[in-house]
Order: C-alpha cells, then sequence, then structure tokens
C-alpha cells in the first residue's frame, strides 16, 4: 500500500480528518479486451467438447477442435494491465471533477494544501477531508452538500453504475474517523498515522517467537526484516534500528530461502528492539513542523 505518503499530512488544533474510500470488486476481470490480447491470456488447459457446448463464447465452427480457455479480459499478470486500469479508473474520476491536481496526494510531490486530500491507488479511491470547530467542540459538524467528500463520493458512485464497476460493499467507508485505508490506519480524531495495529501486534508476536530460537531462514528472515522495514515507514527514523540485519541477509544470498541458519546474538537483538520499539511506530499528525530546514553534507568538513 501507499498508506505512508498520509504521514505527510497535517492537523492543527481543533482540526481532525474523516475518510472515505472505495474499492472496486474484481476490477481487472470488468474490462473486456480484444480477441488478439485474450490470446495472450491462454490457461494451461483443454476442455472436452460436451463442456465447451455450454459456455456462451461456444461457436458451431469450434465443432471437433481442441479448446484452451482464454481470458478476454485484464488478467492479472497481462502487460499492461495495471497501467491501462488505473489509467481509465483516473479518466472516468476525473470526468466527474474528482482528483483534481490541487488535491491529489502523489508520492514525491508536493503535499496538497486542500482541506480535500484524494489518492487512487489502481482500484481504491480514497479520500481525507479536513474539518474544523475553530477551537470548539461545540460547534456544529459539516454535513450534507456543503462538504466536497460527499459530493465527490455521490458522484463517483454514480459514475461506476454508468460503466458496470462494481463496488465492494464491506471495504466502503463514508465520514469515518477511524478506518483502514490503503494500507494504513487512520485515526483521523486523534490524528495518527500507521501501520494496521492487528498486523503490528501479529508482526510483533511472530519476532518475539524469532528471537527465542537460535535458528532461522533467510526467507522467514527477509520476511521479518520486510515487514519491519513496511511498518517503519510510518516513523522513518526508526528504520535505523537495523543496523547489521541487512549485511547480514546480503551474506546470506547465495543460500537456498528455506537452509537453516543461526542467528548471531546482535540480530536477535535488532529484532527485539524492533519488537520493543513498536508502540512508536506511526506518525502523529499534529505534530507541529520546524520552521527551519537542516541539510547535511559527507564533504562537509570541521574546520581547525
Amino acid at each position: 500500500g501507499v498508506g505512508f505518503l498520509l504521514t505527510r499530512l497535517e492537523l492543527a488544533e481543533g482540526e481532525w480528518y474523516e475518510l472515505s474510500s472505495d474499492d472496486l470488486r474484481e476490477f481487472y476481470y470488468t474490462f473486456r479486451v480484444t480477441e488478439a490480447r485474450a490470446r495472450w491470456n491462454v490457461l494451461r488447459a483443454t476442455l472436452s467438447d460436451s463442456l465447451a457446448r455450454t459456455l456462451r463464447a461456444w461457436r458451431p465452427d469450434l465443432a471437433g477442435r481442441i479448446l484452451c480457455p482464454a481470458l478476454a479480459v485484464l488478467a492479472m499478470g497481462d502487460n499492461l494491465a495495471v497501467e491501462i486500469a488505473q489509467s481509465a479508473h483516473e479518466g472516468l474520476l476525473r470526468s466527474i471533477g474528482a482528483l483534481q491536481p490541487e488535491c491529489r496526494l502523489i508520492g514525491r510531490q508536493p503535499v496538497p494544501r486542500a482541506s480535500f486530500v484524494e489518492l487512487l491507488n489502481i482500484d481504491d479511491h480514497t479520500a481525507l477531508q479536513r474539518l474544523s470547530h475553530k477551537g470548539s467542540e461545540r460547534a456544529p459538524r459539516p454535513e450534507g452538500p456543503d462538504r466536497q467528500d460527499y459530493r465527490t463520493f455521490a458522484a463517483c458512485e454514480e459514475a461506476y453504475a454508468n460503466v458496470g464497476l462494481v463496488q465492494h460493499p464491506k471495504k466502503r467507508v463514508r465520514g469515518s474517523t477511524h478506518a483502514t485505508i490503503v494500507g494504513a490506519e487512520v485515526e483521523g480524531r486523534v490524528g495518527v498515522v500507521s501501520s494496521p495495529f492487528c498486523r503490528l501486534a501479529a508482526l510483533v508476536r511472530l519476532t518475539l517467537l524469532q528471537v527465542q530460537l537460535p535458528q532461522s531462514t533467510p526467507g522467514i528472515l527477509q520476511s521479518l526484516v520486510r515487514s519491519w522495514t513496511a511498518a517503519f515507514l510510518y516513523r522513518r527514523p526508526l528504520l535505523s534500528t537495523f543496523a547489521n540485519i541487512y549485511i547480514f541477509l546480503a551474506s546470506l544470498s547465495d543460500l537456498d530461502s528455506d537452509a537453516p541458519v543461526t542467528l548471531p546474538s546482535y540480530i536477535r537483538d535488532e529484532l527485539l528492539l524492533a519488537a520493543l520499539l513498536a508502540p512508536f511506530a506511526h506518525t502523529n499528525l499534529r505534530a507541529a513542523a520546524s520552521p527551519f530546514l537542516y541539510g547535511t553534507d559527507a564533504s562537509l568538513r570541521k574546520r581547525s
């Protein structure tokens, strides 16, 4: 997921975020491709004549031939499937006024200053609406057409229905202050963004079990480190926890992923430290940004 991009947002006193999101069901399989492209999506199986006759694709001229099923859709793994699907989804949303450049959060680009922020991740359309009580918790909550997130997602629902795209009802989020979106758990009222807490707790448990064992395998160790790296993206200074484990993994590159290896004590110490630091693996959106920008360069030397 791209949830770590949300750590770049900010909340001032008296402000909070409400979340809305749509996930499209069987997204790639709602696209229809040409017969020539479908020939690249042939499954390694043959159909009996009796079974083939029950299919809607059956034609009389297919009788007596060896038939293999092919997917006339954007099958996952198909060349350019992601690019085509993402572009089509973006084009549809922009046609109804969504995903405006000044509201869209994209990696390696400036953070939008608008109160309404959107993200698009293939079949996931997510938005955060920043609201404010202007310092008073008793102020009326904005509702109805005055809110940009309500207007945008109402238009999205109509657009999806018009082109035959199906929303996933269990993943539909509207005006929630606490939800898991684009791989991140967001507490909009408190102002905290992190890896989903349930997954983080499971990762801590697995890591503690590994720490108690003298051995592991390159595959298991690599999975643990990758998972911790993803979790620490929500508090990047914690990535410095792994000072030696990357070097150790590189030394195992020639081994089979299931080969048993003995873990040095310093590797187990780093894993234990990661588990202990898990409660701090989040970003506080209310933390004030420094008014100064600092930079360092390896060529800078201390003058005598």
